[in-house]
């Protein structure tokens, strides 16, 4: 009982209420005469405490009420579309749109996976180890490739600007300048034919002798340029009279190839070996889930949207028969807290009321459940005859919700038993059009 008390409507009359009451108290002990027969203020009050008891326990009805109207217009009126979808052949007509849809298919994606797995059948010829690089992308820093160009032509700048100043008419200055000049000839071309190299061999399209092409002649334009190198520098110390040293030669073409051939590293290493191979995996596994999507995506929509009809319909159910039954729970209690309500409140009149009245005091009635349909406080038979139709109803209309739920339990089953043999049928053509 307890527990109900918690969640019934509480009956109260309002402290701003019983202050007015109170005063009310004070006002009729002057007006009234002596004896308690003739106490017309005292019990004009009475009755008035229990009309504002009963206008509550009459807004709790109506509350109640509502609450069995509205759950009654749910589960009467909200499962129209779903009894569209229980009809024959709904099952039938999902299965031919996902055909017509498969075979839309077949044209729009599986050839385009056809295609991507045949590239990708190349792919593997040309790399025999590509699954260790399918998984973690190669992540270029612009900024790193950068800073690296510039400090390998600042590193050769450095170790050639000595011997460049011998051969320079402005000394260490022009020979710093001329090394930079040579540095940036040397590096800049080296980068980028390592970067170029590394394309050419991670696109199939091109064939392997380009990129070993590329290495080739990167190397020999290295070669060339440093040998270059040498004869500007032979030729300005022969200009300025001077003799050229073999070992320093030989010390500046050794720097040059070495920093040529680091730079040429670095750009080999800088942009992604597997950048094409990864977009066509993307391309591969985008168009596996387009051809899943394309054909299951309508069957999907219905069972999610037959799962949450579900959940909805099983709280419907619940609201209604929580609703029906409300009443019958709460209507005892309701009836003991008005009729106590209406004795607290009449005791803290009385209170300001009797003391202040001439004797003799008048006496206390006493307002019991037994006869507080006198003073109006009491459970009216027709808010009980409504619960009880409203119970009937909700016995009845639970049957068929119920049997509704099932109904749509054994349609769910139907289109993922349907979902699953298509999944099938799709993985089977995914297979042949793209086998592992």
């Amino acid at each position: 009982m307890s527990a109900q008390a918690t969640t019934s409507p509480k009956i109260q009359i309002s402290p701003e209420k019983v202050n007015e009451y109170r005063a009310k108290a004070r006002r009729d002990a002057k007006n009234d005469p002596v004896g308690a027969e003739n106490c017309q203020g005292w019990q004009g009050s009475l009755q008035q405490i229990a009309n504002d008891v009963a206008q509550q326990m009459g807004d709790a009805f109506m509350h109640f009420k509502n609450k069995c109207d509205e759950a009654r217009k749910k589960a009467g009126d909200s499962h129209n579309d779903i009894n569209a979808k229980l009809a024959p052949g709904f099952v039938d007509a999902l299965n031919a749109g996902a055909n017509q849809r498969m075979g839309a298919a077949t044209a729009n994606v599986l050839v385009g996976l056809k295609k991507d797995a045949d590239l990708m059948h190349r792919y593997r010829e040309r790399f025999p180890n590509l699954v260790a690089h399918e998984i973690e992308p190669h992540k270029a820093n612009k900024w790193f490739f950068g800073g690296s160009a510039i400090i390998l032509i600042a590193i050769e700048s450095l170790a050639n600007s000595r011997l460049f100043a011998d051969a320079d008419d402005f000394g260490l200055v022009g020979g710093a300048l001329v090394a930079i000049l040579v540095s940036c000839v040397n590096v800049l071309p080296m980068l980028f034919a390592g970067v170029f190299a590394t394309k050419s061999r991670g696109n199939i399209d091109m064939p392997l002798w380009v990129w070993r092409a590329i290495c080739v002649g990167a190397l020999i334009v290295a070669v060339a340029v440093n040998i270059g190198i040498l004869a500007i520098r032979d030729y300005k110390i022969a200009a300025a009279g001077g003799v050229s040293d073999p070992s320093q030669r030989g010390l500046l073409f050794a720097i040059g190839i070495i920093i040529a051939g680091a730079a040429f590293y670095k750009g080999w290493k800088f942009p992604d070996l597997y950048a094409k191979i990864r977009e066509c995996q993307e391309r591969i596994e985008r168009d596996k889930t387009r051809y899943f999507s394309q054909v299951l995506g309508p069957i999907e929509r219905e069972i999610e949207g037959l799962q949450s009809a579900k959940t909805t319909l099983q709280s419907e159910i619940a609201q209604l028969e929580a609703a029906a039954h409300e009443w019958h729970n709460d209507s005892p209690i309701i009836a003991l807290n008005a009729v106590s309500e209406v004795k607290r409140v009449w005791q803290i009149y009385d209170g300001d009321y009797a003391p202040l009245h001439r004797d003799p005091d008048p006496v206390l009635p006493q307002i019991t459940l037994t006869n507080a349909d006198k003073w109006g406080v009491h459970i009216h038979d027709s808010w009980n005859q409504y619960a009880d139709r409203m119970s009937q109803f909700a016995e009845k209309k639970t049957g068929e919700l119920n049997g509704l739920l099932q109904a749509i339990e054994e349609l769910i089953k139907a289109l993922i038993a349907l979902k699953n043999n298509l999944v099938s049928v799709i993985t089977a053509d995914i297979n042949n059009a793209c086998p592992s």
